[in-house]
């Protein structure tokens, strides 16, 4: 930016108008930028009159990156990238270049592109001693926050919007810092959320103009009476802010605003009002199937559906839930899995590079010693290191067998999900917890029908090429936080933490229907498959393993009873003797 400056001074020593025009086109750069997070419409004008002008490189630079966040804002990834690279490579302002850094972290964040996300974000770092405005100097911690977001990182997002908050920054980034802060309040104990520090934030956010923000700060306000059970206030709030977020266009504020307004209407009873709700979030366009909003959205159209009395559909509804909810948590667990990996790896450079400073020490030490003396030292150093590497290389065979027989040890052979030994100790350790917290846990059992008979007339190759089919398919609707084993020949249990009977149901269903309609054309025989469930709680069988074991297998021999192919839902007043039927 000074280099503009000082080449403008130039300009208008020497020609006056030309250096009218350009001042002219400035003043519309700085309310293009100032538009771009307050004013849509504004903005979209200015961004089209700037288009018509002959501009500088510098300037090109410019309007590459505002047209980059315009296209993200509005969910185009994809081109605002382009853009964004493209001004990269255009013009020399060094504040430019910057901004456009954190852009491109935030938006590979929200790609969830962890790895691009902080590549992009300490290339940015590299340039912050030469960046003049102490306003834009903060701009990196709040895009390293908003990354953090994406991994929902929470402590580490309260911890660095207290600091910023500690240095008393004002301006855009204190608006950030107090909504950051405020939201990994929410998230990490709401029940110690201020009402008084949602409002301050709302406020200054207001008073700076940023309405994107001040808007996200809404629905923190919109949530904490949520979690207070006041959900008439809730409502309100967020319809009296919905016109003006449709307006924004921002993808994700508008799906967020639609998810916590269908709850609090629900939570009124407004069923109908927040099934409409959710459908104008579910025909959105540029927002990801399997964003948080969109996830929270299918699982709440399912519960409405199924309160409305509209069971195919809630089925539907909740096996596209699951479908992008597996997508969300996998996606997630593997970012942060990454971004852990790239930590401890700075974290083991920055330990070598220690180390290799103190060898230098020694080496100028081992300098200044006697021959002899020195012979000495590097025979020993050499036996030291030799012995080191041997404990090492012991080390690393001992924690390679040692997980490599953890994992044989848990792990069904055949079909790689947990066998029944360490099925029955991770729940009966989770049951343990939930009887403290009085959390309600599902448990699932399902047998293959008929399928004796597969091994009797098509081999046991055959039967564990089903048994590996099952697997595979039902694997994808599983939770990662569910337990999922083979606790027999054919039998298998799914336990689910935090779940209720209906929704267990619900997803037996899901599993009775995917299991049914595999395609056993690969096994070399024309075999169908279809198995039998039992489903029951701990609201109905208690937290005792053994007990849900028998009203889940009581369960399942009903289905068996009535015909095969169905799931039962354990009913205490339904208790029977349990036969095993013919397989």
């Amino acid at each position: 930016m000074k280099t503009l400056i000082a080449l403008l001074s130039l300009v208008l020593l020497f020609a006056a108008v030309p250096s009218f025009a350009k001042t002219e086109l400035d003043s519309l750069f700085a309310a293009a930028d100032n538009a771009s997070t307050s004013d849509p419409t504004e903005f979209q004008v200015l961004l089209q009159q700037i288009s018509k002008e002959t501009l500088s490189a510098n300037q090109l630079q410019y309007y590459l990156y505002l047209q980059g966040y315009k296209s993200q804002v509005i969910g185009e990834h994809d081109e605002a990238i382009k853009l964004y690279q493209q001004g990269l490579v255009t013009g020399s302002s060094i504040e430019l270049r910057y901004r456009t850094l954190l852009m491109l972290s935030n938006v590979m964040s929200v790609k969830q592109n962890i790895t691009a996300s902080f590549s992009f974000l300490f290339q940015a770092n590299e340039l912050v001693t030469q960046v003049s405005d102490p306003e834009l100097k903060h701009r990196a911690k709040i895009q390293a926050i908003a990354s953090y977001m994406t991994l929902k990182l929470y402590k580490e997002i309260n911890t660095i919007s207290q600091e910023l908050l500690d240095t008393d920054v004002q301006g855009l980034s204190r608006c950030y810092a107090l909504y950051y802060n405020n939201y990994s309040t929410q998230e990490l104990k709401p029940e110690k959320t201020q009402l008084s520090q949602i409002q301050a934030g709302i406020d200054y956010c207001k008073s700076q103009k940023q309405p994107i923000v001040e808007l996200f700060s809404w629905s923190l306000l919109a949530k904490y009476y949520l979690f207070h059970k006041d959900f008439k206030k809730a409502e309100d709030i967020l319809k009296a802010n919905l016109q003006e977020v449709e307006s924004k266009k921002y993808v994700h504020l508008i799906g967020y605003f639609y998810v916590l307004l269908a709850q609090a209407q629900l939570d009124l009873n407004e069923k109908l009002d927040a099934s409409k709700t959710l459908d104008k979030l579910l025909k959105m366009k540029n927002i990801s199937s399997s964003s948080e909003p969109m996830v929270n959205g299918l699982k709440l159209k399912a519960e409405i559906e199924e309160k409305l009395g509209n069971t195919n559909s809630a089925l539907q509804f909740y096996k596209k839930y699951i479908e992008a909810d597996t997508i969300y948590k996998n996606t997630l667990s593997l970012q942060q899995t990454s971004y852990h990996l790239a930590k401890n790896e700075i974290l083991n450079k920055n330990q070598q590079i220690a180390l290799l400073e103190k060898n230098n020490h020694l080496l100028t030490l081992e300098n200044d010693l006697s021959t002899v003396e020195n012979s000495n030292k590097q025979l020993l150093i050499a036996l030291l290191l030799t012995l080191l590497t041997f404990l090492s290389y012991f080390a690393f065979r001992a924690f390679r067998n040692s997980s490599l027989y953890r994992k044989l040890a848990e792990n069904d052979s055949l079909v790689g999900i947990s066998n029944r030994y360490h099925f029955t100790k991770k729940v009966s350790a989770t049951l343990a917890s939930s009887q403290t917290t009085k959390q309600v846990d599902a448990f699932i059992i399902f047998d293959l029908d008929w399928f004796k008979q597969v091994n009797d007339q098509h081999g046991h190759l055959t039967g564990d090429w089903v048994l590996k089919a099952v697997v595979e398919h039902c694997r994808q609707f599983v939770r990662n936080i569910d337990i999922f084993g083979r606790i027999g020949g054919e039998e298998f249990a799914v336990f689910l933490p935090a779940c209720t009977a209906e929704k267990a149901a619900l997803l037996g269903e899901i599993l009775r229907d995917a299991i049914e309609q595999i395609d056993c054309s690969g096994s070399g025989h024309p075999i169908n498959i279809t198995a039998s469930f039992g489903v029951t709680c701990t609201d109905r069988s208690g937290y005792e393993l053994r007990q849900l074991f028998r009203d889940a297998d009581v369960a399942l021999y009903l289905s068996k009873n009535q015909g095969r192919n169905k799931v039962t839902l354990f009913d205490t007043h339904d208790q029977k003797e349990s036969k095993t039927p013919a397989l």
